[in-house]
């Protein structure tokens, strides 16, 4: 029968890598999630209050939502 070959260590650390790798990558996404929704634990740039307002703008006005512009150093919504 087949038997199972063990995976050398470059094998395992190549592994280990790319695992680490996915899961990171998925922190990335779940917090650029949860921001969008408006956790405020996890929003700790301004970038991410405005990511925020983007999502629920475009999700009250829908495709009518052009987003941001600046007018003297200051932001305006225009839906």
């Amino acid at each position: 029968m087949l038997k199972k070959r063990r995976l050398s260590q470059n094998e395992e650390a190549i592994r280990g890598i790319l695992l680490i790798i996915v899961f990171i990558v998925g922190l990335v996404f779940l917090r650029d999630i949860l921001v969008k929704r408006g956790v405020r634990i996890l929003m700790l740039t301004r970038q991410d209050y405005m990511n925020a307002v983007e999502y629920y703008m475009q999700k009250k006005y829908g495709e009518k939502f052009e987003g941001e512009y600046i007018v003297d150093n200051s932001i305006y919504v225009h839906p």
